[in-house]
């Protein structure tokens, strides 16, 4: 899942710009077009200078405009021995709360 994640990331900021930002400009499109207040699921953030994704949920309003944006705080790890091992802080930075 991380390389998918890190390998999917996007900026956020200037997204109305930035041709990279294809998701949150897709959504903010979407938004305006409809009419609607929209809340767009997880987004694998980019993190300018760093190899790490935030794991970010963008909400827009009627005209398209980001009013809010949640970046995951708690993130899942576990290692449970001779089982499974898994490691979301090895590719994702928590969110501030």
């Amino acid at each position: 899942m991380g390389k998918h994640m890190l390998a999917n990331k996007e900026p956020i900021e200037d997204f109305e710009q930035n041709e990279e930002a294809q998701t949150a400009r897709l959504l903010s499109s979407l938004a305006r077009e409809l009419g609607i207040y929209l809340i767009g699921g997880s987004i694998p953030e980019a993190i300018p200078g760093e190899n790490k994704v935030y794991n970010t949920c963008l909400c827009f309003d009627r005209e398209g405009k980001i009013q809010a944006r949640h970046r995951k705080q708690h993130l899942f790890d576990i290692n449970i021995p001779g089982k499974i091992q898994f490691f979301e802080s090895d590719f994702m930075r928590k969110g501030e709360p």
